[in-house]
């Protein structure tokens, strides 16, 4: 009983933090979008290839 409860609280912690990762993940997506639309000249492609 008591190794049954041990493994509960491991899934229970595992599924804890993997929606806390989906959160944090979220977040900086959330604050990406938000800085693309405020400063795009920061997110514009460059090309690699320089004019001689």
């Amino acid at each position: 009983m008591i190794k049954s409860k041990n493994a509960e609280k491991k899934q229970n912690n595992k599924r804890g933090l993997d929606e806390a990762k989906n959160n944090l993940l979220g977040f900086f997506d959330l604050l990406l979008k938000i800085d693309t639309r405020n400063n795009p000249q920061n997110y514009t492609k460059k090309s690699k290839i320089k004019n001689k």
